[in-house]
């Protein structure tokens, strides 16, 4: 990848975006930007590739203190480009680095069906059980585990999964029971991301290896034979000291069943329950493997064990990767299709906002309501991470230059990329309040409607005139 950019101040910035001049940006490594030791107010304004033709860069790498500062900034004095990350990443220098470990194309080889299976799961018990048949693929888009899944598929290496849990929590203002066992679900995340995961290692995770193993062994594509499947079983079972988890797997359905109720009193009862949802998760799998969404099955376990429904999803894209992500009228292949969609680190980023300036245009205010425009009149694509975006149904307000400007927490004279830069607003203009040019545009139609309505009424004949021949 070629890197084209420009070292400057952060003054500077309106006259770059004012008139971008393609001789100003020089070709630069990849090290040098996000090795350099910036002043807080200096800035790398970039391309991606050779050629620069568009007045709006691809990124912006600024000092790793002042970011928030210069997030804020933006919005004070350049609000008609604010919100800034919708056409522009902001990366914080040593940040930009990441960009080494990205992959040339998301990938997630034998686990993707387990991946698949799990955000089916998650996204079930969410719902507090029942079918998917009518769920789309953006609700997928907002479990926790799909933007783990998207982070391990982007990322040859990752070390932000606690810090995506944390953004997951704050921007949702979730309180779903699963939120609250984070060591549970992280613990999953460990397993299913294998080589990946560079955070410490979770709470719950330790003497995890051997599920590390069985993970990477499937080669996600075939069924395992029902054989193999009591293997595992009895194996398991011996590993967690569970011998009944092996009589999960063996005759009819209803003695199966029989038996995850008795693993599952076992594991109640047990005065040390470190990995009681894994267990119970995959007993649940074995009852019919392949299934991912089993809502009846454990739901009476659903406070006690909050993840082991998403770990029964995991396993079940082990025993049948087909069936995973066929099931549910098709919905594990859209959640698949999404997982590896092409990822667009090297162009402009496509969601609506980036996080951290998604909380400051919120602020404290409890309202959904937010200032912005975006690509869609319903839905806003907020991006967490680097390539892993969430969709929030939040409704939108009229975008004016006020809000826009005062996004920062404060108000300040904006740079006006056309205009005197310098001028003073008039004593009218600081008491008047701001119209868009949509509302006023929406006033002029509703007054038209008036007139031509008064003009109706006024050519109507009245009741009771006689027509002249």
């Amino acid at each position: 990848m070629i890197y084209r950019a420009i070292r400057t101040s952060r003054e500077n910035l309106p006259e770059i975006l004012a008139g971008c001049n393609a001789n100003h940006f020089h070709e630069i490594g990849l090290k040098e930007i996000s090795s350099a030791e910036l002043a807080r107010d200096e800035i790398f304004v970039g391309f991606f590739g050779a050629d620069v033709f568009d007045p709006n860069p691809d990124f912006i790498v600024c000092n790793p203190d002042s970011y928030s500062d210069f997030v804020a900034w933006l919005a004070a004095f350049l609000p008609g480009h604010s919100p800034i990350s919708q056409w522009c990443r902001v990366w914080r220098s040593n940040d930009f680095a990441m960009l080494t470990n990205a992959k040339a194309k998301p990938f997630l080889a034998h686990s993707l069906a387990a991946w698949t299976g799990a955000i089916m799961a998650e996204l079930s018990a969410e719902r507090g059980g029942g079918s998917l048949a009518d769920v789309t693929g953006l609700s997928a888009m907002r479990t926790g585990t799909f933007c783990a899944a998207r982070a391990t598929a982007l990322w040859s290496i990752f070390d932000q999964y606690d810090e995506l849990a944390k953004r997951l929590t704050t921007i949702s203002g979730s309180d779903q029971q699963f939120w609250k066992s984070y060591d549970e679900i992280s613990a999953l995340w460990y397993v299913l991301c294998g080589d990946t995961w560079l955070t410490k290692l979770p709470n719950r995770a330790s003497g995890f290896d051997e599920l590390r193993m069985l993970f990477r062994s499937s080669n996600g594509m075939e069924t395992i034979e029902p054989d193999s499947i009591q293997g595992a079983a009895r194996h398991f079972g011996n590993h967690f000291r569970t011998p009944d988890l092996v009589h999960c797997s063996i005759g009819p359905q209803s003695r199966r069943v029989d038996a995850l109720d008795k693993v599952a009193s076992q594991l109640a009862a047990a005065s040390i329950k470190a990995h009681s949802n894994v267990i119970l998760g995959f007993a649940a799998s074995l009852i019919d493997p392949g299934a991912a969404v089993m809502p009846a099955l454990l739901k009476q376990y659903s406070q006690e064990f909050p993840v082991a429904q998403i770990w029964a999803g995991a396993f079940a894209g082990i025993w049948s990767p087909a069936r995973v992500l066929g099931e549910q009228g098709g919905l594990g292949r859209i959640v698949a299709k999404e997982i590896l969609a092409p990822t667009d680190l090297f162009s402009k980023p496509t969601a609506d906002i980036a996080f951290a300036e998604f909380e400051r245009w919120r602020g404290n205010s409890s309202s959904r309501d937010i200032g912005l425009r975006g690509a869609s009149p319903r839905i806003t694509v907020v991006e967490l991470l680097p390539g892993i975006s969430i969709p929030l149904s939040i409704s939108r307000v009229e975008p004016t230059r006020d809000n826009r400007a005062s996004a920062s927490g404060g108000r300040q004279q904006t740079f006006d990329l056309e205009g005197d830069k310098n001028r003073l607003p008039s004593a009218e203009e600081k008491t008047a309040t701001p119209i868009s040019l949509e509302g006023l545009a929406r006033r002029l139609r509703d007054l038209e409607q008036k007139v031509e309505s008064i003009s109706a009424k006024t050519a109507r004949p009245t009741t009771g005139s006689k027509k002249r021949l």
